[in-house]
């Protein structure tokens, strides 16, 4: 289970790293004024990423399956299950002009992949996978009309661990080969 202090570690640690690529002349996302929505945001991790980036000066939605759990002043509350496309879909209409991302909502059962219960497995796909790619899709048009946008995905290993993915996504060049956004937004 995630603690609160571990929470605010892995914040820190972000905080860190931004202050130390301020001092290089490194480019740093610019918080305040932003559009924000944070999946899983009624407790743990998600909640106090929901604090930080209101506390930096972001407009915050707050993603929850119970928004009525969400007990954060000064964010909006918004119904988000990600594994109900139409939850996802009304979320991404509400919500409107989302320049930051943090898919933080998350499952764990604790079922062996080999031995384990199929239904529990596909809970967990659905949930961290499936439910993760739907939001993100569904708020691809808002975030790539914003230059410097970024996702967020936060997920949980087996033991406990916090990893993290981020991708930055900015306004298509043209000179893309898909179309969809500029060369150095691509992994190599």
């Amino acid at each position: 289970m995630l603690t609160v202090w571990m929470a605010r570690a892995v914040v820190m640690l972000n905080l860190a790293h931004m202050r130390e690529n301020m001092l290089r002349g490194r480019n740093v996302m610019d918080i305040p004024g932003k559009t924000a929505l944070v999946t899983g945001a009624n407790r743990g991790l998600g909640r106090h990423l929901a604090q930080q980036l209101r506390d930096r000066g972001a407009k915050v939605y707050a993603g929850a399956r119970n928004p009525q759990s969400v007990d954060l002043e000064g964010v909006t509350p918004i119904a988000l299950d990600i594994t109900d496309p139409t939850s996802v879909a009304t979320a991404a209409d509400a919500a409107g002009d989302v320049s930051i991302l943090i898919n933080n909502a998350g499952i764990s059962t604790g079922t062996s992949l080999l031995t384990g219960d199929l239904a529990n497995i596909r809970l967990e796909f659905d949930t961290s996978f499936f439910g993760t790619l739907s939001v993100i899709r569904a708020f691809a048009p808002q975030l790539g009309a914003h230059e410097g946008s970024a996702v967020l995905s936060c997920t949980q290993t087996r033991k406990g661990r916090w990893t993290n993915c981020s991708r930055r996504f900015s306004k298509p060049t043209g000179d893309s080969t898909d179309g969809t956004r500029s060369p150095r937004s691509r992994r190599t």
